[in-house]
């Protein structure tokens, strides 16, 4: 009895000690890496009151930005987002500006930003909300954390998302107000031209697939 009970235990022991299978991966789950050539970001400043008809409103463009997207078509509410932005990758888009001038004012992004301390401007999601309005096209609620000059602050993204099984479109804009991130909006000219606290960002965003 004691020889039976000892082999029952020990095949138990080693029925236990089986590795379990690994789980299978989630295929349904879709990852996409943000193509920055093919994408635009953008930044538009507007002058306030009537100081903006001695003002000029400038349209800035971002160049160096790079991301990832989780996104599973069945469930949209679990996509999340990653996006980086080099602040010293801004640039100004207006043709009109004189080369001295551009030059000056490219500066003083950099300067305000501080990108020389801090390198990268971050966002990462923390929830979303999606509503399937055709096939494979959403309007999407992102909401999470944007740090910009070492700033946290919360912001939602409205978002219109199309996905496909190797690409993923997101369109969109929001308005940020610099004084949440400890930035005094900009004044020339004495004070009599002032750029507006909210400034709006805009973006059309291709990404591809990639396989984690």
């Amino acid at each position: 009895m004691v020889c039976l009970a000892t082999s029952l235990a020990l095949f138990g022991s080693a029925r236990d000690a089986v590795p379990k299978e690994p789980a299978a991966p989630d295929t349904s789950r879709l990852h996409y890496r943000i193509d920055a050539a093919k994408s635009r970001f953008s930044i538009e400043t507007e002058t306030s009151g009537l100081s903006a008809m001695f003002g000029h409103d400038h349209k800035i463009v971002v160049r160096d930005f790079e991301g990832v997207v989780s996104f599973n078509p069945g469930a949209p509410e679990t996509a999340s987002l990653e996006l980086t932005v080099r602040p010293d990758s801004l640039r100004l888009l207006d043709e009109d500006v004189r080369p001295a001038d551009r030059r000056d004012i490219e500066a003083t992004i950099l300067n305000v930003l501080k990108a020389s301390v801090y390198s990268k401007i971050v966002f990462a999601s923390t929830a979303v909300t999606a509503h399937t309005i055709g096939d494979g096209i959403f309007d999407v609620q992102i909401a999470g954390e944007l740090t910009m000059r070492g700033v946290r602050h919360g912001v939602t993204i409205p978002t219109q998302v199309i996905v496909r099984p190797d690409l993923l479109r997101a369109t969109g804009s929001l308005k940020l107000r610099q004084t949440d991130y400890k930035i005094e909006p900009l004044s020339f000219a004495g004070g009599t031209v002032k750029v507006k606290d909210a400034v709006t960002l805009s973006f059309d965003l291709i990404a591809t697939r990639f396989r984690s």
